[in-house]
């Protein structure tokens, strides 16, 4: 009996995926210390008050030109919509 446990141990010793097993249960322990310190950071800085954070002050029409250029107004009358469409520089003038 003595002798098929001492083989049993041997054998699961040599094992190719001892290294990996141990590797994985590190891993496994320092992620969840990881994780256990993070919580008790979070939960322990809850009740401190955040800073507001500078809010732009920019209309939708400054972001509109800057990325776009200045679109045109409606046309006032049926032949405006055509040279709209069909000259290139309409929008410029």
């Amino acid at each position: 009996m003595a002798r098929i446990r001492e083989q049993k141990i041997a054998r699961e010793a040599a094992s190719l995926w001892n290294p990996f097993v141990a590797l994985a249960w590190k891993f496994a322990a320092t992620a969840s210390l990881a994780l256990l310190v993070m919580v008790t950071y979070a939960f322990s800085h809850a009740d401190q008050v955040q800073p507001e954070t500078a809010s732009l002050s920019v209309t939708q029409t400054a972001v509109h030109d800057i990325f776009s250029p200045v679109p045109a107004g409606q046309p006032d009358t049926r032949s405006e919509a055509i040279l709209m469409v069909t000259e290139p520089t309409y929008a410029n003038r």
